[in-house]
């Protein structure tokens, strides 16, 4: 018997890292300087986007299983391989040969096929809303997609020439879906209409505090994905070439909104859990930041809590503070927002971005060279115009 392996994804990913400088005025009045940020840090992730595994026919006197006239459509979730079909010979080249296909769910049907000549199936009479190809060692092998309801339905193969058989599998891609995100990387693939005017949904449970580490990335095409997460204020498109973003959550159940042209799209998403430091709700209650400690923090989507810190400087002298984060921009362009104060208020803000993952604030005093007056500084770390994420904090 001729197996199948079933369609597998992987993401390729370019993440670049862009920093933004910072100015502020010391406590003395004097203009303060938050110095250049870090270089950037790029993070390069290999891969190949929507490679169809396994199907390799070099001859057609292999022996799959004879069409039936009743198949069942394979998950292409279920971590199985799916049977190859092979239909009869055909008589002439008007024949062809039909059997019922039952859809578990309602979702997306990919018919894989193979043959001597190309040829075109048909669902329920409807051409295909989707095609892809693969050359597996000289033999081009065809992915056809219909987007359907939960059910049986009729598949028609014509085939095209006297004599011809076509090799054939099914398998399907539910439409909706509920992922439990764990704290290590899974691998999920849902179906959609082949059409971005129309919006799917899927689910992503999170049990505890902490940062989501999602990607997304279409399976036949580089046409990006547009996506919307509760507490997203708009969507933001991820690419093929750029596609991982980091969110804050909290214990709840997200839906995540998906706009894209493709008929199937891949997500990968993994918990990393979370415990905050304490922190500050208002200046009055920043917790201290102890010299060369770092502090964890969270911005959680769609939430308006400020984390506030103080440190004390000594004595006049050098001065860093470094922030780190992971972050995406909650569909409107947003990220963290880390803003310094001294005793008579604001110095200065800097803002990470989904492109930014971290920046080093130096502040000096004018006439003090590199260094910084004695004093009580302040950093409150927020949520700039929805941005949510992980973010450290620490100085020294």
């Amino acid at each position: 018997m001729k197996r199948i392996k079933a369609l597998s994804i992987t993401l390729a990913l370019t993440l670049v890292f862009s920093l933004m400088p910072l100015t502020a005025f010391a406590a003395d009045g004097s203009k303060t300087v938050m110095g250049s940020a870090e270089a950037p840090v790029v993070e390069e992730y290999d891969g190949s986007m929507a490679e169809v595994d396994g199907m390799i026919m070099k001859a057609m006197s292999a022996t799959p299983v004879s069409l039936p006239s009743y198949i069942t459509a394979l998950n292409l979730n279920s971590g199985t391989e799916a049977t190859a079909y092979i239909t009869k010979k055909a008589a002439n080249y008007n024949d062809s040969q039909s059997c019922t296909v039952n859809m578990p769910a309602a979702g997306t049907l990919a018919i894989t096929h193979a043959s001597s000549t190309t040829v075109y199936p048909k669902v329920d009479g409807k051409s295909r809303d989707d095609n892809s190809s693969v050359v597996n060692d000289g033999v081009t092998v065809y992915t056809s997609y219909w987007y359907l309801s939960a059910g049986n339905h009729t598949l028609n193969i014509p085939l095209s020439s006297a004599g011809n058989q076509v090799i054939l599998a099914a398998t399907y891609a539910p439409a909706k879906m509920n992922i439990t995100a764990a704290t290590t990387r899974k691998l999920y693939i849902l179906g959609r209409p082949a059409d971005k005017s129309k919006v799917s949904s899927y689910k992503i449970k999170v049990t505890r505090p902490g940062y989501l580490d999602l990607m997304m990335g279409d399976e036949i095409r580089t046409y990006g994905i547009d996506y919307k997460m509760s507490g997203f204020s708009g969507y933001e498109t991820m690419y093929n070439s750029d596609a991982r973003r980091y969110i804050g959550v909290k214990k709840y159940t997200y839906t995540v909104n998906v706009k894209t042209y493709t008929p199937m799209y891949g997500v990968k998403v993994k918990l990393n859990k979370i415990t905050e430091a304490k922190y500050g709700t208002k200046k009055s209650t920043a917790a201290t930041l102890k010299n060369n400690t770092t502090k964890k923090g969270l911005i959680i989507t769609n939430a308006k809590k400020v984390h506030w810190y103080k440190f004390k400087n000594p004595k006049t002298k050098t001065v860093r503070v470094y922030v780190k984060s992971r972050v995406t921009n909650g569909g409107s362009y947003g990220g963290i927002k880390v803003t310094m104060y001294d005793s008579r208020g604001e110095m200065g803000s800097s803002y990470l971005t989904p492109n930014g993952d971290s920046v080093t604030i130096k502040p000096y005093t004018i006439g003090k060279g590199s260094k910084l007056v004695a004093g009580t500084y302040r950093i409150k770390v927020e949520s700039y115009k929805g941005g949510s994420g992980y973010f450290t904090v620490r100085w020294k």
